[in-house]
């Protein structure tokens, strides 16, 4: 993890996002090793990198043991395939989140495979995650993660198309 951070200073990143098992959070019986992990966020801190949390799929009760100075990185497609349809799983863990809320990851799915789809081709609620966006004030980094056949340029484009015309 230290060399994560100097390498991520190194190229100039403003956020090092970090899965649960990096933090010893392996599954809801685990412990983080909170002396380390606050060893990292001083080291983060120096070197002018946020440190964040992401929801891998079935990790959502991670984002709750994330150590203080440690934000989130909330996956909404990851959100969306523990979703039970029309229950607003992804719109409501912005709100539950909107506190600690630093990064986030954008593609979509159909609530069964992890397809990492361009917004609009599964079947997330994006007028509810943008509303709740809207509503937490969200105004930080959202990265596309696609695994789009093709030109990548182009999928980010439909993205950028879709998410615009909400």
């Amino acid at each position: 993890m230290e060399r994560e951070i100097a390498l991520a200073e190194a190229i100039g990143a403003r956020t090092l996002v970090l899965h649960p098992g990096s933090l010893g959070l392996e599954d809801v019986t685990s412990s983080a090793d909170l002396p380390a992990i606050r060893r990292l966020v001083r080291q983060a801190e120096e070197a002018g990198v946020a440190l964040a949390l992401e929801n891998t799929p079935g990790t959502l009760w991670a984002l709750d043991r994330a150590p203080k100075g440690v934000g989130v990185c909330l996956d909404l497609g990851h959100l969306h395939l523990a979703e039970i349809p029309g229950s607003g799983v992804v719109s409501s863990a912005i709100g539950r989140f909107s506190d600690r809320l630093t990064h986030l990851h954008v593609h979509d799915n159909r609530g069964q495979d992890d397809d990492h789809l361009i917004p609009g081709g599964g079947s997330i609620d994006w007028q509810g995650v943008l509303a709740a966006l809207a509503q937490a004030r969200y105004a930080g980094p959202a990265v596309l993660e696609l695994h789009a056949e093709g030109d990548p340029l182009l999928a980010c484009e439909r993205a950028r198309r879709f998410l615009a015309l909400l």
